[in-house]
């Protein structure tokens, strides 16, 4: 199928399908993808499959500088979840039925022994709120490749029936946050803690770990009345080639 001008190149673009059983069969997909071409919704996906745009797009997002702890959630969703289970499909095969089953399986009771090192505690399943993250993470890359003129329509836009809502979690799943009285012991217990004070400042200023990490004595004011977040440390040994 002549496709017509190539924008990157300028030159003529053609291309090509195989594999159908008759010649009845080829001629209605070259009807079908002629009126995707005449509608202006059709796209060349380069046989590109869904990992190795994912690995694109990453590469990318480092580039451009992106926040650190942005792309080191997207890696680890892309390797605990998108990779293994939709990597090897091509981007023009790619349905929103199978981002409906990647999350579906998220959903699940989590089994298994408990990780050994410093993970935090061992959850019983995914809440919501974390399953949606991992579809945010495949919609802000199949958007990319929309954008890259790779497919036409993102497959991961919208709700999803198989995110559950929080009604559907069970109360023993909630977090189970500290009282006034349950922090005051535990501050008392750490008061001898060489890092005591900066327990105390994350009990009572809510401040968030990398922000706690990033705090230097210029940051807290003269008369010792307040201070000034300035800047966050966090961790990036999982970004590689991340400067």
């Amino acid at each position: 199928m002549d496709a017509g001008t190539d924008p990157a190149t300028g030159k003529r673009r053609q291309t090509t399908r195989s594999g159908y059983k008759t010649k009845t069969e080829a001629e209605d997909a070259l009807t079908a993808e002629l009126a995707k071409l005449n509608a202006g919704t059709w796209t060349d996906d380069r046989r590109m499959t869904l990992g190795r745009w994912l690995d694109q797009w990453i590469d990318a997002l480092i580039a451009a500088k992106k926040s650190p702890n942005t792309i080191k959630n997207y890696r680890g969703h892309i390797r605990d979840a998108w990779k293994p289970q939709l990597g090897h499909k091509l981007l023009r095969d790619l349905r929103r039925s199978h981002i409906e089953g990647v999350l579906a399986d998220l959903a699940l009771p989590l089994e298994g022994e408990r990780p050994v090192g410093n993970i935090g505690r061992r959850i019983e399943r995914r809440t919501p709120a974390t399953i949606d993250g991992y579809r945010r993470t495949i919609r802000a890359a199949l958007s990319a490749a929309q954008r890259a003129e790779l497919i036409s329509i993102n497959p991961a836009i919208g709700r999803m029936d198989s995110i559950p809502v929080e009604n559907d979690i069970d109360e023993h799943d909630e977090p189970e946050v500290w009282q006034p009285e349950e922090t005051a012991r535990f501050l008392e217990h750490v008061f001898d803690d060489r890092l005591s004070a900066l327990y105390e400042l994350a009990a009572y200023a809510g401040l968030r770990r990398a922000e706690l990490c990033g705090l230097r004595w210029s940051d807290i004011d003269a008369n010792g009345a307040g201070l000034r977040v300035r800047q966050t440390i966090v961790s990036v040994h999982a970004l590689a080639g991340y400067a």
